[in-house]
């Protein structure tokens, strides 16, 4: 997976490179899918792009895989809040939906193709974001025996949140903030 990194202006967050608009599903807390709780969203695994927004201390999870049966790119995005991942009860309750979420696309996917990638906000929990990160690793690793790519993003973006945008056919992951 491909990650960039990008300052962009707000009216162009719903285009791709060459000005061409695209439909993007919008993964965020007014739109809840059925594997989710009001203390994460994890996205369906399917084809088409998908975008969440105001990263500000939350954290994601982007994978993409190239399904075995059509050929075609797949993915799920995710925003969680730290307290999710470091929470006991809904620590318990991410992690297990997270470890499902990837072995599914582990499995309909071409094992060479999956590519995992975490990333987080501009506004970290003080010196809980190690943790955090660790742990979300780690269920990646045990998950499907794989090392993700680590995002970093700057602290010093002030009041601007960090945005993704999951190009599925493409597997590109845009991590921007607006302007």
């Amino acid at each position: 997976m491909e990650i960039i990194k990008k300052r962009i202006k707000r009216e162009r967050a719903r285009y791709d490179d060459d000005g061409a608009a695209h439909p993007v599903v919008d993964v965020n807390w007014d739109r809840i899918p059925a594997d989710s709780d009001d203390s994460h969203i994890i996205s369906r695994i399917d084809k088409k792009p998908k975008s969440s927004h105001a990263y500000y201390n939350c954290m994601g999870v982007a994978a993409v895989g190239t399904e075995t049966k059509t050929g075609k790119r797949i993915s799920f995005l995710t925003h969680q809040s730290p307290y999710t991942v470091l929470d006991e009860q809904y620590g318990r309750s991410f992690k297990t939906a997270l470890r499902r979420r990837l072995k599914q696309i582990q499995k309909r996917s071409d094992p060479d193709s999956v590519s995992v990638a975490h990333f987080g906000g501009s506004r970290g929990i003080t010196g809980k974001r190690p943790e955090m990160l660790k742990q979300v690793r780690r269920v990646t690793r045990d998950a499907i025996n794989l090392a993700p790519k680590v995002v970093r993003t700057s602290r010093s973006a002030g009041e601007n949140p960090t945005h993704a945008v999951l190009d599925t056919k493409r597997a590109r992951l845009h991590i921007f903030r607006f302007y």
